[in-house]
Order: structure tokens, then sequence, then C-alpha cells
């Protein structure tokens, strides 16, 4: 398995312009995940929360969706509802990789991205993107 080091940083669909996974591992074999997308209307959708690295997988079980935020003075905390969106799962590598993703919300489909290294920590042994 890579070291979890190699896996942080962000990653993208050239496909998918406009989208990408900043993916951080954390410690005791979890990580991190944002995922910044859109519905199928063409609005966007940024999901997060922490999954599991499992050899050369990363298994979210349970993205989650903030619904409700303002920006600014608009901003109001209480109002922000963090709503179950789906299932995702990473495979990443230094040459690339696959997400996969299942949504239980409504409004996006069941696929798959083609993924490349956007950027990535310093210190990894995979070198420069």
């Amino acid at each position: 398995a890579m070291p979890t080091i190699d896996l942080a940083g962000s990653w993208y669909d050239p496909a998918h312009n406009g989208e990408g996974f900043v993916v951080q591992p954390l410690e005791n074999g979890e990580a991190a995940v944002y995922w910044f997308t859109y519905d199928a209307n063409g609005e966007q959708a940024w999901l997060h929360n922490t999954g599991t690295i499992e050899g050369g997988r990363i298994v979210f079980p349970n993205l989650l969706q903030p619904k409700g935020g303002g920006f600014g003075r608009s901003f109001d905390p209480a109002a922000v509802q963090l709503e179950p969106w789906g299932e995702l799962e990473l495979q990443l590598n230094c040459g690339g990789g696959t997400a996969a993703y299942d949504p239980a919300a409504a409004g996006f489909s069941r696929g798959a991205q083609n993924l490349v290294n956007l950027t990535r920590l310093q210190n990894s042994g995979c070198g420069a993107p």
C-alpha cells in the first residue's frame, strides 16, 4: 500500500471541469475528503466527511452535503443542515486514480471519474504532479 502522505492533495477528472476532490489523511487509518461538484441542475454541491483507508481504497460510506448556509453577514450557523448524500470510494496512487460514487440524495447520479493529481504534499514519495 502506498504511504498515506502520498494520498494527500487535490485530485480531479479533466472530463469534469470545475469539480474536484481534496483528500487529507488523518490518524488511525482515516481520511477526510471535500468534494466540490454539481447536481443535475448545475447547482454547486460541496460534499464532505471522513472515511477509512483500506489498502489502496478510501471508503466514505456517508458523505454529507451542507445546505442552508450563507456567506458573509448572511451566515447563520443555525441555518446549516448536514444532509446525508451517499457513498464515495476513492482509489488513488502516484499515477492517478478513480472515484466511484452512489448517491442516496435526489438530483445526483451514480457514476465514476478517472482522477489525476493536481497538487500533493512537498514530501510526497510521488514527486511533483
